[in-house]
């Protein structure tokens, strides 16, 4: 006997292959769902590492700006602590010029001083020899004066006798 497509053989055979049919579609509806879902997953990912990556330029720019103005700034120390160093070696050598001077200063002054002292001193003696002589010529003057006084008189004794 042949086969007739209409017997419980082909009935299985039909409602397998439906069967086979749906499970496919199923499974491909599965894998299509799957597959979105990885896509989801795949562009959320990647936006992640987008925002990750635009984050981590970001980061690594500013990184970079403060690793250029530290060294910018280690310049600037740099060339302060030189001019600090100048400044403080010119103020030394000033001060030691200015303790030099204030030493000339005081030997002028004790100098001045001295031949204020000297000068002060000489003053005073030629001024004591200066009123010594005067008393001296004073007193030689009023002998004088008291010798013509005694001559006037005696001169004018004799002539009022003559």
């Amino acid at each position: 006997m042949g086969r007739s497509s209409s017997g419980p053989c082909f009935q299985e055979l039909t409602d397998a292959a439906a069967q086979y049919q749906q499970l496919q579609q199923q499974h491909a509806l599965s894998l299509e769902s799957a597959l979105s879902e990885k896509d989801r997953q795949l562009a959320e990912g990647q936006a992640m590492f987008d925002q990750l990556k635009a984050d981590f330029k970001y980061n690594l720019k500013l990184l970079q700006d403060r690793d250029d103005e530290l060294q910018a700034n280690d310049a600037t120390i740099a060339r302060l602590s030189d001019d600090v160093s100048r400044l403080l070696a010119t103020s030394s050598e000033v001060s030691v010029r200015l303790k030099k001077a204030e030493e000339r200063a005081m030997a002028m002054e004790e100098e001045r001083a001295t031949r204020e002292h000297n000068l002060i001193a000489r003053i005073e003696r030629e001024r004591a020899d200066r009123d010594r002589v005067t008393r001296e010529r004073e007193s030689q003057w009023a002998e004088e004066r008291r010798e013509m006084e005694t001559e006037k008189k005696s001169l004018q004794k004799s002539l009022q006798v003559s």
